[in-house]
């Protein structure tokens, strides 16, 4: 179950006065199962060839309440069929434990698209933010 999800998508200018786009995640998941734990055990972003991934922290919590951390440093990055993925590996989870996870992407501005606040996995609490500038 996701206990909590916020999203934001921030356009703002750099110190060039060129436009970007910021989209941030911060979830937290309780794993109840086994297939959850090897859901979350690795946590797969796409990004495409304009993206920068500026941060991502994974916390495991067991269910004792032991914490290992993982950062942008063990990052690894994939190639499959002409997309990018970035996979972090996330150690320490167990049923009854909790991931706790955060990333931070820069990318060209998109004026369009949609965003999914609801999935198959029911979210206990969401969160969505759209932050521009005032045109």
């Amino acid at each position: 179950m996701i206990l909590s999800e916020k999203n934001f998508l921030e356009y703002a200018f750099d110190e060039k006065n060129s436009l970007y786009r910021y989209y941030g995640t911060h979830r937290r998941i309780h794993l109840n199962e086994s297939k959850a734990v090897e859901s979350y055990n690795k946590i797969i972003l796409p990004i495409n060839s304009t993206s920068e991934l500026l941060m991502i922290k994974a916390r495991g919590i067991s269910k004792n309440g032991t914490v290992k951390e993982v950062g942008i440093e063990a990052v690894k990055e994939l190639e499959e069929e002409g997309r990018i993925y970035k996979i972090l590996a996330v150690e320490g989870l167990e049923v009854g434990g909790e991931v706790d996870f955060y990333f931070l992407f820069r990318s060209a501005p998109n004026m369009f698209g949609s965003e999914v606040v609801q999935e198959s996995i029911p979210i206990r609490e969401t969160e969505f933010r759209i932050i521009s500038p005032n045109f």
